[in-house]
């Protein structure tokens, strides 16, 4: 009895199995100095649950100077492009839930779920992503999901939605 308990537990239960995820997004941290991390669990073979929390300090760093201003207007005749941070948000999450063909956290994936920003109503979040291996557990992942509302609202898919980040899967 004791080896078909053994065998049964095993079967939902391996402890070398990847399981886990923690990661974050380069892209963020690039274009609006967002500092992002994620986190995922597989609750199977293939589904995963998965959070994600993002802070812009983007809107507190300072624009340019006056001077710097004036000097570009001089040398280039025009204003100086300086990305907007204070019309973005300053904090954003979501929860999602990610269907893996393959298995949790390798190769492509489905993504649903919702998102809450600081600025705007919540929003269901639909997406797909691919996680590909680099070097035992670290993966590149690669991932667009965009806002619903936030699609019909503007008309075109939102500019924050592709990611492209690292994350190590244990």
């Amino acid at each position: 009895m004791a080896i078909s308990t053994l065998v049964i537990w095993g079967a939902y239960h391996c402890d070398g199995q990847e399981r886990n995820v923690i990661g974050t997004d380069l892209v963020s941290a690039l274009t609006s100095c967002g500092i992002a991390i994620h986190f995922g669990h597989a609750i199977s073979d293939k589904w995963s649950a998965e959070a994600e929390a993002c802070v812009n300090i983007g809107r507190f760093i300072k624009g340019p100077e006056a001077k710097e201003t004036e000097h570009w207007k001089d040398l280039y005749g025009s204003e100086l492009i300086y990305p907007s941070s204070v019309s973005t948000y300053l904090t954003k999450a979501s929860i999602s839930f990610c269907f893996w063909p393959r298995t949790a956290f390798d190769g492509p994936a489905l993504i649903i779920g919702g998102q809450i920003k600081d600025r705007g109503s919540p929003d269901m979040r639909i997406g797909f992503g691919y996680f590909c291996r680099i070097w035992k557990g670290l993966k590149a992942t690669l991932s667009y999901t965009a806002g619903i509302l936030e699609w019909f609202e503007n008309g075109h898919p939102p500019d924050d939605g592709l990611k492209i980040g690292l994350a190590y899967v244990f």
